[in-house]
C-alpha cells in the first residue's frame, strides 16, 4: 500500500519537515531515474505552492491527493 507520510519521509532526508530539489534529485537517482535540472525544477515548482524553494508535507499532500471533479448541474 502507498503511504503518503512514508513517501514524504523518503524525500525529507534531514527530517526538517520539507524537502528541496536536491533531496528530490537524490531520491530519483537512487531509483535509477535521471532528470534534467529543468525537469526537476518543474516538478518541485508543481509541489511548492508558496514558491519558497521547499516542499512541505502539506504542499506534498495537497498535490498528490486526488481531486474530486466539480459537478456541473
Amino acid at each position: 500500500m502507498f503511504n503518503v507520510y512514508e513517501a514524504f519521509k523518503a524525500l525529507d532526508k534531514n527530517d526538517i519537515g520539507s524537502f528541496s530539489i536536491d533531496e528530490f534529485k537524490e531520491l530519483l537517482l537512487d531509483h535509477g531515474i535521471y532528470a534534467t535540472s529543468k525537469d526537476l525544477l518543474n516538478l518541485v515548482q508543481k509541489y511548492d505552492k508558496n514558491n519558497d524553494g521547499k516542499v512541505t508535507y502539506s504542499e506534498f499532500v495537497s498535490e498528490i491527493t486526488p481531486k474530486s471533479p466539480s459537478r456541473v448541474y
